[in-house]
């Protein structure tokens, strides 16, 4: 017990340092993947379980129950845009856990006006990302690797615009105990490169914890999970994301969440009140875990997210074996 509460204080103090990592994160990556993540507030950095742990926390990769898993997503924007997710993992007991990610986010016929508000033709836009990652279980902590390709891009009237970047992702992970988990990721700065210019991608850091516990609501298998996550980056205020999940009868799951709570301003001119209100996105989502089949478990998650700027709704598939 006292090596993983020493781990657990490490992961802390991970996040603590790579709260100088940057400002913002990549927009595709903002909204976080996953129906079950995204119902959950996007809470996910020391909860993933499924494939989609190659977006939240590499780490989690040896966290997953079964040899093979797979999810994809599709997402119902706010804007009239084509959002998809692909995840997939293979567990070995021997050699680690491998997975591979791919999110897509395109919008078409964007209008295009100059100063003085004449229509100069539509464009379209486009971000996508590759995502390799490797776990280990280093007992009783693993530890994860990942690595991200990035393109963004826009066909404008005047021409092509294209641009490519690489990152990576460091994460641990551990269980403190029978119903505590702990995890952190650091993902350090980049740049997406065009042709003639270049934008600097800020990293983050996010340090995530998950409570669960048997409820008995409705069978013995019902159950409670609680997840949080601290997401800091560096000239930001901190901002916290809060899951709720109830699992009833080994079939059902409801999900509510909070997201982007913050608890500090960073600036005289703000208060903090208004910096939550004006941010925190209310999350909501269910699942439904279909009968075991010979070729494996399947399930269907949908999350819901309110924004600012319009909803976002999330459907995912997940097949595990």
């Amino acid at each position: 017990m006292r090596n993983k509460i020493t781990i657990a204080g490490l992961l802390i103090l991970m996040s603590a340092i790579s709260a100088f990592a940057g400002e913002s994160e990549y927009p595709l990556f903002k909204l976080g993947a996953g129906g079950r993540a995204i119902g959950m507030g996007a809470a996910s950095t020391g909860s993933a379980d499924d494939a989609s742990a190659v977006f939240w926390n590499p780490a989690s990769l040896s966290q997953i129950h079964g040899t093979f898993s797979l999810v994809t997503s599709n997402r119902f924007h706010f804007q009239d845009s084509k959002f998809m997710e692909l995840f997939a993992s293979y567990s070995d007991i021997k050699y680690g856990a491998f997975g591979f990610g791919f999110l897509s986010n395109q919008i078409d016929d964007i209008p295009n006006y100059d100063a003085d508000l004449n229509f100069l033709g539509n464009f379209d836009s486009y971000q996508r990302a590759f995502i390799l990652a490797y776990s280990y279980n280093l007992a009783p902590v693993n530890v994860g690797l990942s690595f991200t390709g990035v393109q963004a891009g826009m066909s404008p009237v005047a021409g092509d615009i294209d641009g490519h970047g690489l990152a990576f992702s460091f994460g641990l992970m551990t269980r403190v105990s029978k119903n505590f988990r702990i995890g952190s990721v650091i993902k350090p700065g980049y740049s997406i490169k065009y042709d003639d210019s270049k934008d600097e991608i800020p990293g983050n850091a996010r340090l995530g914890v998950e409570f669960g516990m048997k409820t008995g609501l409705a069978s013995s298998d019902d159950s409670l999970r609680i997840t949080m996550d601290f997401d800091q980056s560096n000239q930001l205020p901190l901002k916290i994301n809060f899951g709720l999940q109830i699992s009833l009868l080994n079939t059902f799951a409801l999900r509510c969440g909070v997201n982007s709570i913050m608890i500090e301003t960073r600036t005289k001119n703000l208060e903090a009140s208004d910096l939550m209100s004006s941010n925190i996105k209310y999350c909501f989502g269910a699942g439904i875990k279909l009968p075991q089949f010979e070729a494996g478990s399947f399930s269907i998650d949908m999350g819901y997210m309110n924004t600012r700027v319009g909803n976002s709704t999330i459907v995912s598939l997940c097949w595990t074996k």
